[in-house]
């Protein structure tokens, strides 16, 4: 019989479960005629015989525990050229999408064995949340942990990251997500589960959060002050007790605005602070009527506040430094992908003040900033938070726990969505995924690597010191390339300008949509190496064209973008103390909203001028402008 499971497991698959140096060594020695004898006994086992070495890949077991006479007991490069071999002479299979929901529970406690399968169900009992990913290659994210479904109808090829690596309860949690969302949302690409007891949520831990945020839009953001912010810190302590993170995090960010503004601190962000009382807000009300999004996720109930990572390889997609306009420290960013999984973590770093170039500067020992963001990490004993933030273990007795080597730059071989062979195809996901304002609060979420066949229309605006650039993908798509100037980088631009003037692999960056558009705010370019652009020494400059202005927003863009603008100076002002002729600039607003066709938000706004033309109670005019606020944003987001 031909071995289906075999036949599926290409290189990328096969890299997976074993190592990428091993798959590329393998490869190359089939390239060079070094093929294995091979025999498919009668019960399906391959038997291959490589210079003296004899590899038996038998049915139904992991590809780590076949038999090697090697003697290694992980996936050694035998095993991964027995498999290449037997897809060569039997022909591959090229992997429909499809849903691991057709593993039953027989074959989930015969796999798991019986430990696991009772932690399982114990936790299924208990109730779980989980975020589904259709496809080819099927994945579900828990709290802890990611499962990874390689080959359809061979649950032994299932991975998960935990320590256990596969043949744990979390393949069976995962493998019940899938059932769970098959039943609720079967074409999504994308859908966010509960799995067992679906218990209500007491969101009594929100109130104290609520009532600040109330306040806060009736008095306004500008008489804030020392002891206002402190309250917010006193209403995340039962936030923190309930375990609901992304609540506690946008409240320990509205903290830390506030405080900036209560100290005529620059890094005070008005925009911002408005953004994330529509986030406070929004979430307390999907949690309250949870739809789409169960009300778990909303508000990122059970997440763990840190995981340990078993040793893991990363792969840079580049580095950002950022500055406060009033503090001389410079702040390091560095967005590390995790090639099997997509996630991308990010580890940040203060420059100690010193001469030596940023690249020079060492994040922990051993480990120069400039090696590790066009390099890729092997971290042992790292944590991850629930953000996405990535911490380092130190080193101990002299032995580093973290070593970085290069890259080739080859993000085609990242997992999807980190890497975008198509413009289109991440357009549709990005249309697809939910809101901002309930999603986790992963950094690095909008962290891709572009394919780019080219680049052009080149240009520098002067005025507002940002690089323009249109990217095209292998098949024709197009992005814009959005580079503003940074004081904490200031030759990046020149170095971005020389990276794009040649032949151009691929471009990494926070993606967003702009009307139809993608617009990428870039990190680093492949060309025949990693350019991490805010991290380039000095060199020679180009001449661009000059852009005499920035490309022109979408209409409608630009009709949601006076509202939210609005919007934010209403948070500032205070609902209470807004002037009638600020009202009287947001009914106009809201006409020219209705001209656009952009209905509900012009309804929306027009409420909110209305109520505050009619001086409504406070809460009812907060709910009023969270009612726009949430609309108009949204609009801007689906672009």
């Amino acid at each position: 019989m031909s071995r289906a499971d075999l036949r599926a497991l290409d290189e990328a698959r096969l890299a997976e479960l074993a190592t990428r140096g091993d798959v590329r060594r393998a490869a190359r020695e089939l390239a060079a005629g070094r093929t294995p004898a091979l025999e498919e006994l009668g019960d399906g086992t391959v038997v291959a015989l490589t210079d003296g070495v004899t590899t038996r890949l038998a049915p139904g077991r992991a590809l780590a525990a076949t038999e090697c006479s090697c003697g290694a007991a992980r996936v050694c490069h035998h095993r991964v050229l027995a498999v290449l071999a037997y897809r060569a002479r039997e022909g591959r299979i090229e992997v429909a999408p499809w849903s691991p929901a057709a593993f039953d529970d027989a074959a989930l406690e015969a796999r798991l064995g019986a430990a696991a399968w009772r932690r399982a169900r114990e936790r299924r009992s208990a109730g779980y949340l989980a975020h589904v990913t259709r496809g080819a290659l099927p994945s579900v994210e828990l709290t802890a942990s990611t499962v990874r479904f390689l080959v359809p109808a061979a649950l032994e090829h299932a991975r998960c990251d935990c320590a256990a690596r596969g043949d744990c309860e979390h393949v069976a949690l995962a493998v019940w997500a899938f059932t769970a969302a098959d039943a609720v949302a079967p074409d999504a690409p994308r859908a966010s589960v509960e799995v067992g007891p679906r218990a209500a949520l007491d969101l009594g831990p929100l109130e104290p959060a609520l009532a600040l945020a109330r306040e806060l839009l009736s008095e306004g953001i500008r008489a804030a002050d020392a002891a206002l912010a402190s309250r917010v810190a006193r209403a995340r302590a039962p936030l923190e007790a309930a375990g609901w993170c992304w609540p506690l995090a946008v409240c320990a960010e509205l903290e830390a605005n506030l405080s900036a503004y209560a100290a005529r601190d620059a890094a005070f962000d008005a925009s911002r602070a408005a953004a994330l009382l529509t986030e406070l807000l929004a979430r307390a009300r999907a949690a309250a009527r949870p739809g789409a999004l169960p009300a778990r996720a909303v508000l990122g109930a059970g997440e763990p506040d840190e995981v340990a990572l078993e040793p893991v390889r990363l792969v840079a997609l580049g580095a950002r430094l950022a500055q406060a306009p009033d503090d001389a420290r410079v702040r390091a960013d560095v967005f590390l992908a995790d090639p099997d999984t997509g996630a991308v973590l990010v580890l940040s770093h203060a420059l100690a003040a010193s001469g030596a170039a940023p690249a020079a500067h060492h994040v922990c020992a051993g480990l120069a900033l400039g090696a590790l963001a066009s390099g890729q990490l092997v971290a042992r004993g790292a944590r991850r938070r629930a953000d996405h933030a990535l911490h380092l273990a130190a080193a101990r007795r002299g032995l580093a726990h973290s070593s970085v080597t290069p890259q080739r730059g080859d993000w085609d071989r990242l997992a999807t969505p980190r890497f975008v062979p198509r413009v289109a195809a991440l357009a549709r996901a990005l249309r697809d995924a939910p809101p901002a304002l309930l999603a986790p609060r992963r950094r690095g979420a909008r962290v891709h690597a572009l394919a780019v066949s080219a680049a052009s229309e080149l240009a520098y605006d002067p005025g507002a010191e940002v690089l323009h650039a249109r990217l095209h993908d292998p098949e024709g798509g197009t992005a814009r390339l959005r580079a503003p100037r940074s004081a904490a980088a200031p030759h990046a631009l020149d170095a971005l300008a020389r990276a794009l003037a040649g032949p151009v692999r691929f471009v990494s960056g926070e993606i967003h949509r702009e009307g139809e558009a993608l617009v990428i705010t870039p990190l680093a370019v492949v060309t025949d190496r990693v350019i991490v652009p805010d991290l380039e020494p000095p060199g020679p400059l180009l001449t661009l064209r000059r852009a005499s202005e920035p490309p022109p927003l979408d209409p409608l863009h630009a009709r949601l973008d006076e509202a939210r603008a609005l919007l934010d100076r209403l948070a500032h002002a205070g609902l209470a103390h807004a002037s009638r002729a600020l009202a009287g600039e947001l009914a106009g607003a809201a006409a020219r909203l209705s001209q656009a066709s952009l209905t509900t938000c012009a309804a929306r706004t027009q409420a909110l001028a209305d109520a505050l033309t009619a001086r409504d109670d406070p809460r009812a005019l907060a709910a009023a402008w969270l009612d726009a606020s949430l609309r108009v944003r949204l609009a801007l987001e689906a672009g």
